[in-house]
């Protein structure tokens, strides 16, 4: 099988770059598409058989081109070489991108009725022993001590205070009151780490994690931010959005008109628009916010004390003599494709 093995690799060797040269003499020799359809073309003298068979073959292929600027260069091509009036392929191609534009806002409808089915999927049927299980759940009157304890039995060690307040800025959203929450501590401390375990306990689906942000990037963003925790590692990532963040805590919403050029070359106004409430998670090394951010947040501040370390460092201890929370524990706290994602722990 060896000898086989070694044959064939001394085959491709010796006729690979053969084979490499007769397929770059095919592509040097290829045609594009667009340029052959106009070849192709009926002659001159039939107007509307060039008509048609522009928008029937060469408007297609035309609309494959994502620049704008190359769609129009090749339309006054076209009409050039079948002496044709550009006006009338423009209004075609324009009527074809306004369809192409239709198209997609539909998928994107779609789409949005496909997540909101599978929320309501994820609703617990009345009567079965999961709805009772949630519905006991929601009872329960220590409902975030309970929280506190699944997130301690996850490896997140003391701060119970913390874990209640973050836990519960992070559900906020969804109950349609978000508090806004920062949270600050020096580098490692565990900041991160205490967010990872907290929305480790809330459907994936509702949590948007971004390591940074641009200046107009929720403006412009396809990502529904409605009912969702939107979870920035570090301000220092999103300095530049600082005024956006601000505004969709305050406002409830983001509003954003631009002038950005058409399809056909042309200037128009477009609004941008995101609805609220979100919860925007950010966390900080520093003491405070930029100070107009920093009066619309509620601030965490990670428990970096000597006992609180020593807290940590015997769990540490225990752990490795005793070993981690068991595989069949662990499942009963954390959703099933969270489960190899949870963060290490931290100090």
């Amino acid at each position: 099988m060896s000898k086989e093995i070694k044959d064939t690799a001394d085959l491709f060797a010796a006729e690979g770059e053969e084979a490499r040269e007769i397929l770059e003499g095919l592509k040097d020799k290829a045609q594009d598409a667009l340029s052959l359809a106009v070849y192709e073309a009926p002659p001159k003298s039939n107007t509307l058989g060039q008509y048609r068979y522009f928008k029937e073959r060469e408007l297609p292929l035309i609309m494959r081109l994502e620049d704008p600027g190359e769609r129009q260069a090749v339309l006054h091509d076209i009409a050039r070489e079948h002496n044709l009036g550009v006006k009338n392929l423009q209004s075609a191609l324009t009527a074809a991108e306004k369809q192409a534009e239709e198209a997609a806002e539909s998928r994107v409808a779609e789409e949005h009725e496909g997540e909101d089915a599978r929320d309501e999927a994820l609703v617990p049927e009345p009567g079965t022993e999961r709805h009772e299980k949630a519905l006991a759940f929601l009872r329960c009157p220590d409902i975030l001590l309970r929280v506190a304890q699944d997130m301690e039995r996850l490896g997140h060690i003391g701060e119970p205070n913390n874990k209640r307040l973050a836990f519960t800025c992070a559900v906020s959203a969804k109950a349609g009151y978000p508090i806004q929450p920062s949270t600050h501590a020096q580098s490692s401390a565990g900041k991160n780490y205490l967010w990872g375990i907290v929305l480790s306990l809330v459907p994936p689906e509702l949590v948007i994690e971004r390591s940074g942000l641009s200046a107009k990037a929720l403006f412009r963003t396809d990502m529904e931010l409605k009912g969702k925790v939107l979870y920035i590692q570090e301000v220092a990532g999103s300095e530049d959005a600082e005024f956006t963040i601000r505004i969709l805590q305050s406002d409830g919403k983001l509003v954003y008109e631009a002038t950005e050029k058409d399809a056909d070359g042309s200037m128009r106004n477009v609004v941008h628009e995101k609805e609220d409430p979100t919860v925007v998670v950010q966390t900080t090394t520093r003491i405070h916010l930029h100070h107009e951010n920093d009066t619309r947040v509620f601030p965490i501040f990670i428990d970096e004390s000597s006992a609180q370390t020593e807290r940590i460092v015997q769990s540490i201890l225990q752990e490795a003599e005793e070993g981690d929370v068991g595989v069949e524990e662990r499942a009963d706290t954390v959703p099933k494709k969270d489960r190899a994602n949870r963060p290490g722990k931290a100090a």
